[in-house]
């Protein structure tokens, strides 16, 4: 069940805005902070690239803080975190994003 859902978008012109997404579930909290541009590149699907995109994700639950450490222990991979807050840095292309530290 989502208890919310919040979008914020902001165009600066029409190439290029910011995007702010809230979502909130009784197991975990996402915010995303995104800086995005818009290629149209004379198609009719856009490419979308993000720019200094940042993702927080605060696991609520104990069974998905147990499956996200679970899942860093198997793939031997940590997560950067501040707290038990864990910090996603994101850019790219949407079809072929860039996420750091992995």
């Amino acid at each position: 069940k989502i208890r919310l859902i919040e979008i914020d978008f902001n165009l600066i012109n029409e190439l290029t805005g910011n995007v702010n997404i809230k979502i909130q579930t009784p197991f975990l909290k996402v915010l995303v902070d995104a800086h995005m541009s818009i290629r149209q590149n004379g198609t009719v699907n856009p490419e979308i690239i993000f720019h200094s995109t940042e993702v927080k994700i605060s696991p609520i639950a104990l069974g998905v803080r147990k499956y996200i450490k679970s899942w860093e222990k198997k793939n031997g991979k940590r997560l950067n975190r501040e707290g038990s807050t864990i910090i996603l840095k994101v850019q790219g292309p949407l079809k072929n994003l860039l996420i750091q530290g992995f």
